[in-house]
């Protein structure tokens, strides 16, 4: 695990480009936009629940394909079954305990990782430009009587 720091806008598909998960344990977050970034390039994501986008952006629900995964993993998985998304997970960040076992689950189950990617572009697709301006004519039609 590496932490960066503040880094700008175009250094950060480097930083994406690298990575096998995205973390965002802000105590408090109005939203983080850098979630929908990790997700957009393929990453699985690791929320504090009281990041705004916590509740948008980490659908619940079974993950899209099963995957054998160790008795280990399993068994951290079962504890993090309130916390388990299809695209990552949400935990406490008054709980170091919640995001260790977390980043253990993710750490030791790549082909997890990779189906929690997926799941994040097909997820954050909602929340595209193209998408957005759609639904915005939508709502113009809608609000004209069309």
């Amino acid at each position: 695990m590496h932490f960066y720091g503040f880094r700008q806008i175009e250094e950060n598909p480097v930083f994406y480009a690298l990575a096998e998960a995205f973390i965002l344990p802000s105590l408090w977050e109005e939203w983080g936009l850098v979630v929908n970034e990790a997700m957009a390039c393929g990453l699985p994501v690791v929320v504090s629940e009281t990041a705004g986008c916590a509740e948008d952006l980490l659908e619940p629900g079974r993950l899209a394909v099963p995957i054998p995964l160790s008795a280990e993993v399993n068994g951290r998985l079962t504890r993090l079954a309130g916390r388990l998304r299809q695209n990552g997970f949400v935990f406490n960040p008054a709980a170091a305990g919640s995001l260790a076992d977390v980043l253990l689950a993710l750490e030791a189950a790549p082909a997890l990782r990779e189906i929690m990617g997926r799941a994040s572009r097909r997820i954050v697709e909602k929340f595209s430009c193209a998408n957005f301006a759609r639904n915005a004519g939508l709502a113009a039609q809608a609000a004209l009587g069309n």
